[in-house]
């Protein structure tokens, strides 16, 4: 019975008469099933508040944290033969312990003396570049008094063409004075020459006139020489001037080029002196490659090369060392559909 209605009729009922009511009523269902339900109600409640990780799986390897504390193989820079090993396999090394000893092969670096003549050539070629600064100095030394010259010769000749021109001028004002002289004296004899015709003036008279005339007007010529004189020294002295200026611009172009031919040759000396200190500090260098040295402590694990007279070619691996001092690490790699998962500073199992 459903037990609705606030009136019940249960005790009106004979239930002698009804056994099935009887056998329902004995059933425990209806009380257990709410039991049930509630505390499955009150779990579910409790599983809200309690906190929930979940796990993923990731495949990785070990490594090492630093990628210098990982095994190396050491190679050899300069091609060579073996001459010494001074280690074993499995040996500890120390950095800067000798591992093995490598001669030369090419004949370019046979000669035991080779730093030593490429020192003296690079000597020899800074003697040479010295001795081109000192030319270049002497050479401009020389232009500049050769300037100072010309500056001087200049104005000597200058001085000697204004000399002259001012002698042309003196000049030709007395060939103009003579020469007005010369016409005074020819109207002077033209009159005395009239006056002798009319009888005034005697033969005597006549003939000193024609005498001053004749001295004015060789005097007149004289004048007009020496006026052609002084002309030609002022061409003369323009001639030389010139000619000066030509001589010691070609004298002093001469000495810049010797000048610029010195310097040519101290440029192309210091090239030279730079390539030869490239080559003793590559050889300098090349020297201390014959010996192959630990970069770091730690163990040989593995010799490529063995035995003595062996030729490695450069860049050839040599020998393997594994660090002494290491931190190792675990690589991973999660799935991107993992990554929210993933949180800096997570524990994690490893197996």
């Amino acid at each position: 019975m459903l037990n609705i209605s606030k009136n019940t009729i249960s005790s009106r009922i004979n239930r002698s008469k009804f056994p099935a009511l009887v056998t329902a009523e004995r059933r425990l269902a209806h009380k257990i099933l709410p039991r049930i339900l509630t505390s499955l109600l009150i779990v579910f409640v409790i599983f809200l508040f309690v906190p929930w990780t979940q796990n993923i799986r990731a495949r990785g390897k070990v490594n090492t944290l630093n990628p210098e504390h990982r095994p190396q193989m050491l190679n050899s820079v300069i091609p060579g033969k073996v001459e010494n090993w001074y280690v074993q396999e499995g040996d500890y090394v120390s950095k800067g312990d000798t591992i093995l000893k490598i001669s030369e092969i090419q004949s370019n670096f046979f000669d035991p003396s080779l730093l030593d003549r490429t020192q003296e050539q690079v000597t020899a070629k800074e003697g040479a570049v010295t001795a081109y600064k000192e030319k270049v100095n002497a050479l401009n030394s020389q232009i500049s008094a050769l300037t100072d010259m010309l500056e001087l010769r200049l104005q000597q000749a200058q001085n000697k063409l204004e000399q002259a021109r001012l002698k042309v001028i003196s000049d030709s004002i007395d060939y103009e004075a003579y020469k007005i002289n010369q016409d005074i004296a020819k109207q002077q004899l033209e009159r005395i020459e009239k006056l002798y015709e009319q009888g005034l003036k005697s033969k005597t008279d006549y003939e000193n006139r024609d005498l001053k005339y004749q001295q004015a007007l060789a005097q007149k010529v004289s004048f007009e020489n020496k006026l052609l004189t002084s002309r030609n020294e002022l061409i003369n002295a323009k001639i030389e001037l010139s000619s000066i200026r030509s001589d010691y611009q070609n004298t002093i172009a001469k000495a810049n080029a010797e000048k610029f031919t010195a310097e040519s040759n101290q440029f192309d000396a210091q090239g030279q002196v730079a390539k030869l200190q490239n080559e003793y500090m590559n050889y300098s260098v090349r020297q201390g490659m014959y010996y192959v040295t630990a970069p770091q402590n730690g163990f040989i694990t593995q010799a490529t090369a063995s035995g003595i007279g062996e030729i490695v070619k450069e860049g050839d691996a040599i020998v393997s060392i594994m660090p002494a001092d290491y931190q190792l690490a675990v690589e991973m790699y999660i799935r991107p559909i993992d990554l929210p998962l993933i949180k800096k500073g997570q524990h994690v199992r490893i197996q």
